[in-house]
């Protein structure tokens, strides 16, 4: 999870990477175009009415591009280290409701990021499974820009972090030195 000034990020996508890897291992990836990911975005407030967390998710399109390399030297590829990679969202809008009162409703907050960015920040490896899945820790940076408005106060700013989070990719070859990157999780 990325947590940014009380926000925690969750990114799952649906976006589909893909490469082409000839004779050596190295394969530059990029994200294809109309690709999507869907950020589940948690807030959590401290106030003197309690602590209260609310979760909304959009889906926003995404981009990106990395470089990979693949072993041993040839197909069936049983390793794969990420040498880098980013993904950059489009903007996003999320509305929640915090502390419902049947007399008053709700205090509605709206957010909107803007420049979202999730780049790897050192080299990571991981074993690929039988079903083509490799899982990775690593330290990721999430950068944005956003902006919240309510009833009561309204703010702009931006996030810059840094954190371990883990990444999961299936990875699958067609034998003809093309490579494909599906079910992308970054949590």
């Amino acid at each position: 999870m990325k947590t940014a000034h009380g926000l925690m990020y969750v990114v799952t996508s649906g976006a589909l990477v893909a490469g082409t890897t000839f004779g050596d291992v190295n394969s530059d990836i990029t994200v294809d175009s109309g690709s999507t990911a869907t950020a589940t975005v948690t807030i959590l407030i401290d106030s003197l009415f309690g602590t209260e967390s609310q979760t909304d998710t959009v889906t926003v399109g995404a981009s990106g591009a990395g470089t990979l390399v693949l072993g041993p030297g040839a197909e069936p590829f049983t390793n794969v280290e990420i040498a880098n990679l980013q993904f950059d969202l489009e903007d996003g809008s999320l509305n929640y409701c915090f502390f419902q009162v049947p007399i008053f409703g709700c205090q509605e907050l709206d957010v909107t990021a803007s420049n979202l960015t999730f780049t790897m920040q050192d080299t990571a490896s991981s074993a690929i499974d039988d079903t083509g899945l490799a899982t990775f820790d690593a330290v990721w940076a999430m950068t944005l820009d956003y902006d919240i408005v309510s009833s009561i106060f309204g703010t702009s700013g931006s996030a810059d972090e840094a954190e371990v989070a883990s990444f999961s990719t299936r990875i699958t070859t067609d034998g003809k030195g093309n490579l494909t990157c599906t079910d992308l999780d970054l949590g």
